[in-house]
């Protein structure tokens, strides 16, 4: 495994709403996505706003935590 620079762009592979709580930090519902990344590998994070769906073309946002570290999470890009 190594590490691989990435541009925060990516493809929706599949995607869900999860309607239960899991963590305290995500309030149901939300979607839960696999991104392919632009570069190659594929992540599994959160999609932020609605609507999102297979195929859609998504960009990297921080979701800020207070004293930890920010979270990536994905938003469709609206190009």
């Amino acid at each position: 495994m190594d590490w691989v620079e990435a541009t925060g762009t990516g493809t929706i592979y599949s995607i869900t709403t999860v309607r239960i709580p899991v963590i305290a930090d995500l309030t149901p519902p939300y979607l839960l996505a696999l991104v392919d990344l632009d570069e190659g590998p594929r992540l599994l994070t959160n999609i932020e706003g609605e609507g999102a769906s297979i195929g859609d073309r998504v960009r990297i946002a921080w979701r800020n935590r207070g004293s930890l570290p920010p979270l990536p999470i994905f938003k469709k890009d609206p190009r």
